[in-house]
């Protein structure tokens, strides 16, 4: 069996690249080439945005295809289940399990069959009064799964970052104030 620690390595991550986007799949403290485990991606993207600003548009769950835009490219929401499109035609269920206004965070799952188990969550953490970071945190299996979900949350993270410093907050001309979905 091969085994990597990298817990040393995220942690450096983390207190060295707080300012710039990382990715590190993980598996709590080792990742186990031999033994399939649970796949954890943990992105973090710089906002040049106050994290006020950045919430009130991640929050507006049913409006993810716009601050995600162009990497999803439609979407709707029925109750607690979003679904989303991305711009290769794939198609996913999510169910929003929570939004948590305190922690400016939401996390979801996705649904059916793609995965053996799924979750995830994105959250809002401020820097300074102009900027904040967008954390996506995502679990899941199979692990394999990591080269199809990691260049996803790398581009849409990039793509919420983009869209929220173009100003797509709630309130401006593009997200309205209120969708009504509320958790």
């Amino acid at each position: 069996m091969t085994t990597f620690e990298t817990e040393p390595i995220v942690d450096f991550l983390v207190a060295h690249c707080t300012q710039a986007a990382f990715c590190a799949i993980r598996n709590a403290s080792r990742i186990d080439m031999d033994d399939a485990e649970m796949a954890t991606i943990w992105w973090e993207e710089p906002v040049a945005a106050g994290a006020e600003a950045a919430w009130a548009a991640l929050r507006e769950v049913g409006l993810a295809y716009r601050l995600f835009a162009p990497v999803l490219v439609d979407g709707t929401i029925d109750g607690d289940v979003r679904s989303v499109r991305f711009a290769d035609g794939l198609t996913v269920d999510e169910k929003i399990v929570s939004v948590d206004e305190t922690r400016r965070r939401v996390a979801y799952t996705v649904l059916g069959t793609m995965f053996e188990h799924h979750s995830a969550s994105m959250q809002i953490a401020p820097v300074d009064e102009a900027s904040c970071r967008f954390i996506w945190i995502s679990d899941f299996l199979p692990d394999a799964m990591a080269e199809t979900v990691q260049p996803l949350v790398e581009q849409g993270s990039r793509a919420l970052a983009k869209n929220i410093e173009a100003g797509l907050t709630r309130g401006g001309s593009d997200i309205p104030s209120d969708t009504g979905a509320r958790f």
